[in-house]
Parts: structure tokens; sequence; C-alpha cells
């Protein structure tokens, strides 16, 4: 399907299975909202022009395994969770590519909005003033498995997990366990919130970034990368309840780099758990030559360090 201008679909559910492609050299906005799911199943690109897509959803969206999105300079946004029931999460699945050459790209969610600027001189847009909230179904608020390419603009994700009863709900989760992943940009900011889980549920952490075996993880701001994580779980016994965690596989890859690196984190957890860290960095080093400031502000939960290393 070809794209000649301003569009706006809106319905029920939406399911993009067709590709979709701009090539007018006029800047256009391609919009699609569901009350309920959204998933794109298909690519979205533009040609000659910039396209700015927003991706806007009641409940959870979804790109599936290998599309891509490209938008030519255009801002990319996945807004879910947009009636604030608290049951709209973001999943970017393996193989995919989120690429918008300069413009931002945001994935949150809320009923309420707030103003963000994309990239530098840009003005500002608008966009959910709250999180992107997994329900019982799924343990992640955000959940990348792809690339993601801002290039010169503005990258942001927030989320927050709301599924009880089980291990390892996280707030925002980049998984590099079946797929490599990149996160690039000029700014990159991160806030994650893990379930709030009571009996032994564990491993309830804000901001994850998980590396498995010849895997390799990206996340490369050229300006700062912010990070702020809250591990939940104040009642639950089971530990690891960690603000941030950062880990990788001894045969596995991370560049984490930026000329300012900032992670805030909290643990969580009751008495009788453990290593409930503010900020975990198992097998990662922070930082190349570029780097000339790095700040590490941990709180400890129960029997947790502030910063482990």
């Amino acid at each position: 399907l070809e794209i000649i201008a301003n569009t706006a679909i809106t319905s029920q559910q939406i399911n993009i299975d067709a590709a979709l492609n701009y090539m007018g050299s006029t800047a256009r906005t391609l919009t699609f909202v569901a009350r309920n799911d959204l998933k794109v199943n298909q690519s979205i690109a533009s040609s000659n022009s910039t396209l700015h897509v927003f991706v806007k959803a009641g409940d959870n969206i979804e790109v599936a395994s290998g599309v891509s999105i490209a938008s030519n300079g255009g801002n990319i946004v996945f807004w879910a969770n947009t009636d604030g029931n608290n049951l709209g999460n973001i999943a970017v699945q393996p193989t995919t590519s989120i690429v918008s050459n300069g413009g931002g790209i945001w994935m949150g969610g809320g009923q309420t909005t707030t103003q963000w600027v994309p990239f530098e001189g840009a003005t500002s847009i608008t966009v959910g003033a709250a999180s992107a909230i997994s329900g019982t179904a799924n343990p992640f608020g955000v959940v990348i498995r792809g690339a993601v390419n801002a290039g010169t603009g503005n990258f942001y994700a927030s989320g927050v997990s709301n599924k009880t009863g089980t291990d390892y709900s996280t707030g925002v989760f980049f998984d590099a366990n079946s797929d490599n992943i990149i996160i690039q940009a000029k700014n990159i900011r991160v806030i994650g919130q893990g379930a709030p889980n009571t009996g032994t549920a564990h491993s309830n952490r804000g901001v994850v970034l998980e590396i498995a075996a010849n895997k390799s993880g990206t996340i490369q701001a050229t300006s700062e990368l912010y990070m702020e994580g809250v591990g939940s779980g104040t009642s639950s016994t089971g530990s690891y309840n960690r603000g941030i965690h950062l880990s990788k596989n001894s045969t596995g890859t991370a560049t984490i780099t930026a000329p300012t690196i900032y992670f805030k984190g909290t643990g969580a957890g009751a008495n009788g758990s453990n290593f409930n860290d503010g900020v975990s960095l198992l097998g990662i080093t922070l930082g190349n030559s570029q780097t000339t400031n790095i700040t590490l502000e941990g709180l400890a939960g129960p029997f947790g360090a502030s910063t482990r290393a």
C-alpha cells in the first residue's frame, strides 16, 4: 500500500498486515489508533521524505519478528495503555529494525499527556505522561529484542511490570537471548519498575539487559545515557529484586557507551531475600575512550548491595 497524505486509522483492534510505503516529497504523518491491541506485522517505510509514525493502543503493541520501520528523519512513537487501564505493554520482537535516521523514538504509555523533545532543536511533540504497563499475560512493560536506531535523535522508553505471582517481572527488558540487540541515539533515557510481587517470586527488576552466549548487546548514546530502575516486590521473600541489572554470558559481547553515563537503581524485597541490589553489572564494562563521566547511584534493598560488579 502507498501513503499519499497525512493518514489516521482508528479501529477496535489493528493488525498491519500489508507493507506501507510513502513515496512523496512532503513530510507526512501516519497514525494508527487501536482501542485494544495493535500488531505491526509488515514493514513501514518512507522513500523520499520524512514520515512521522504514531502507533497508539489502549492495550498492547507488538512489532512482529522481521519487521522494519524506517521513517527517513521522522519521529516514531509507540504509545500503549492510552486508556489508562494499566494493561498495555510494548514488545519489539527479534530481527526487527526500527530506524528513524534522526527523528526521535519514544516508547511509553498513559492516558494523560506530556511534551517530549525528539531531537535537538525540534519542537516538542505530545506523548503519554506514564509508562507502558504489562498486564497479567506478559511480565514485561517494554521488551526489545531487535535493533532500534534513532541516529542523532533521542530514544526514550518507560515500562512497568504489573504481572504478579511470577518471576522475572521486569519494567524494561533489553533481551539479547535469541537475537543481537542494538539501541543507538544521541540521548537515551530508560525508566523501569518491576512488578509488586509477594510470596517467593524473585527477580522483579526495573531495567534489565541480558546477553546470551555468542550474542551481542549494544546501548550507545553520543551524548547521555540515563537509566533509572526500581526493583519491586517489597513483600517478596524471593531474591534478586534489583533496580538495574545488566549481565552477559562469558561468550557474549556488551557495548555500553556514552560520554555521560548515569545509572540510578533501587533494590527491593522483604527480609529473608538476598541480592536485592540497586545497580548490578555482571560481566559488563561501561564506557570507552569517549566517556568522561560515569555515575552509579544505587540504593540497596534487604541483603543487597548498592552497586554490585
